[in-house]
């Protein structure tokens, strides 16, 4: 396997990966050898452990250098870690909250197939429409053709008339949307249209919040305040789901628990959409000073809830698109049989 070059972005799977290693390797040996082993564990990220451990040998914390390359919602952990002597269950606690992300994740992909489903049924349709049926189509058929036929056969026609034009219009349109779905901000856009989908929305609501809310109880455990640990932590929500969480830190000269206290918050404030698991947790904290077991605890519910719902709804949706992709493909071939009967019960007249 070729080594990546040192400044390539580490996927989450890479770290998640490198946080179980080390999560044995600083137990047992000093950090010094366990960044060469790493080096061997990681071999196409040779180069960053090797540099790592050149960095550490220098006298530097091990955290100075990841956060060149790795998200600061991680190094912090790992800096307070390096100075409470607690390294080693800081890199378990990241390697089980990027698993929970993992899992996440691709629960969140099989809301593709329901919509895969559907595009390859048109697809089939669009086929049959542009293809099989003109050609199936005689010279008398195509007189006395419905206006729907009429639509086929003169789609079909453009298309033979301008299949370099077209084509170029198609691809054009594939990159464009392939480009779309690369971006960061197109794909939390295209989250924040799902939001208003019955159903879906309050189970990526309650997903996300469940990853923030793990990750704000790791940074509580670590000893970062919780002002702090909302600021590094807002890469984990949906764009629109940042205002709710800012609007709590902005407010919280009083406490935490007046900041949400929905009773003062006016109407139209972000803050209501904060799940109540998430407003106790504030409260909680607020008042025991145990922002690790609060936030642990309402991230637990809401990452079971969220799993429960959107595994309801993909269900729901795969039924659905699967008759919708059916209906899609066999339309066409029902439009020309009922032309052809049509056809038919004139001749017999």
């Amino acid at each position: 396997m070729s080594e990546a070059p040192l400044t390539k972005p580490f996927s989450l799977q890479e770290i998640r990966m490198a946080s179980m290693f080390m999560t044995s390797l600083v137990k047992t040996v000093s950090l010094d050898d366990s960044l060469k082993e790493m080096a061997k564990l990681q071999r196409q990220r040779a180069e960053f452990w090797l540099s790592a451990n050149s960095h550490v040998r220098a006298g530097q914390s091990l955290s100075s250098f990841l956060e060149k390359y790795w998200p600061l919602m991680f190094t912090t952990p790992v800096r307070i870690g390096e100075q409470s002597g607690k390294l080693s269950s800081v890199f378990e606690k990241i390697a089980n909250t990027a698993e929970l992300q993992l899992e996440i994740f691709s629960t969140m992909r099989k809301l593709v197939y329901p919509v895969g489903m559907i595009v390859l049924g048109m697809g089939v349709g669009i086929f049959f429409m542009l293809s099989v049926i003109p050609a199936m189509a005689s010279g008398s058929e195509r007189s006395r053709s419905s206006s729907a036929m009429k639509l086929s056969l003169a789609a079909h026609d453009l298309v033979n008339q301008h299949p370099a034009i077209l084509g170029a219009v198609g691809l054009g349109f594939i990159a464009w949307a392939f480009q779309m779905l690369k971006s960061p901000t197109a794909r939390s856009a295209i989250l924040a249209k799902l939001d208003y989908v019955p159903g879906l929305g309050p189970a990526i609501r309650s997903l996300y919040y469940g990853l923030w809310s793990r990750y704000i109880a790791l940074m509580q455990e670590c000893s970062i305040p919780l002002q702090d640990a909302i600021g590094i932590s807002q890469p984990l929500l949906l764009d629109y789901m940042v205002p709710s969480v800012e609007a709590v830190r902005d407010n919280a000269r009083l406490g935490f628990s007046n900041a949400v206290d929905l009773d003062k918050v006016p109407p139209g404030d972000p803050r209501h959409a904060l799940p109540v698991f998430l407003t106790n947790a504030f409260r909680m904290t607020d008042n025991t000073g145990s922002g690790q077991i609060h936030f642990e605890a309402a991230s637990t519910p809401l990452v079971k809830i969220g799993m429960v719902q959107i595994h309801r709804f993909i269900d729901v949706a795969q039924g659905l698109s699967t008759l919708i992709a059916a209906a899609f493909a066999v339309a066409p071939m029902l439009l020309y049989f009922l032309q052809a009967t049509d056809l038919i019960k004139n001749a017999l007249r």
